[in-house]
């Protein structure tokens, strides 16, 4: 899996960030996550402040609108909360794609989170795909004293 960082001498005020760019796969969560701890274990060893996994990575991209909402993971699930359980060793916040299910509504998201605890949720505003709901709102996130947001595609 190809990972880059960004280093800069450190600044008063400043994050390090990483990106990682990997092959979702549809339907294999569990697959999925074995990758996404493999990068925050990177991430963790180059002493980032936060990685940032692709659109979609933790559920793989469905483009049927007809059959995306089963891949859709609910938040509020315990498969959910059992996934972050086990990003909770890491430092790096991590920014993780998936296709969130919210009731009868389905989102492009990128869930936020540290130590595995959801710190936000920045939901797709401007889609281009059928089947998913537009995102409404744009939430500010910290690390270190920098604010930042977050933006698919």
């Amino acid at each position: 899996m190809p990972m880059s960082a960004v280093r800069e001498p450190p600044l008063s005020g400043a994050i390090s960030v990483g990106s990682c760019q990997m092959a979702p796969v549809l339907g294999d969560v569990h697959a999925s996550l074995a990758e996404v701890k493999q990068a925050l274990s990177w991430a963790q060893d180059e002493s980032l402040d936060v990685v940032c996994l692709p659109e979609c990575y933790l559920t793989g991209y469905c483009r049927a609108p007809e059959k995306a909402p089963a891949h859709g993971i609910d938040l509020g699930s315990a498969l959910f909360s059992g996934l972050m359980s086990e990003l909770r060793r890491f430092d790096p916040v991590v920014i993780l794609g998936l296709m969130e299910r919210n009731g009868s509504e389905l989102f492009n998201s990128a869930v936020v989170a540290a130590r595995g605890r959801v710190l936000g949720i920045y939901r797709k505003q401007h889609l281009i795909e059928r089947g998913f709901s537009p995102g409404r709102e744009s939430p500010v996130f910290e690390r270190n004293g920098v604010r930042y947001g977050v933006n698919i595609c």
